[in-house]
């Protein structure tokens, strides 16, 4: 009669326990990789921004120029509008001083090298590059 752990209880704990630790160190490396990944795309979408982006199909013309990650200027057919630049944890927002409601609003998963799709009032435009500033 055995009254202990015989070999085979103690390989099958041991293999157990290897599944285990592997499994979630497996867990943690995705959720290291996944947050790092999002940190580094929302970083690059600021820097992609600065530059000059019409306002399409909107008439009459109508431009925004990103000069940093704080500010952007409406250029339009006679006047020029400081904008205030808000972010959230999905896109940027565009606002007038005083006003609560923003002119503009766009998602950071819409964004691509040349185009930038969101809204502008009621519209849905699309932004285009016409120029990028190098800072």
């Amino acid at each position: 009669m055995q009254t202990g752990i015989n070999r085979r209880q103690i390989i099958l704990i041991g293999l157990g326990v290897f599944l285990t630790i592997l499994i979630v160190f497996g867990i943690y490396l995705y959720l290291v990789n996944r947050s790092e990944s999002s940190e580094g795309k929302l970083e690059n979408s600021k820097a992609d921004l600065l530059g000059t982006w019409r306002v399409s199909p909107i008439e009459p013309l109508i431009q925004i120029r990103f000069v940093s990650d704080r500010e952007a200027v409406l250029l339009e057919e006679f006047r020029e509008t400081k904008l205030y630049i808000h972010e959230d944890g999905d896109g940027l927002q565009l606002r007038r001083r005083g006003e609560e409601t923003p002119s503009g609003y766009f998602l950071f998963r819409e964004l691509k090298t040349n185009t930038w799709q969101g809204l502008w009032g009621d519209d849905l435009v699309v932004l285009k590059r016409i120029s990028s500033e190098n800072r």
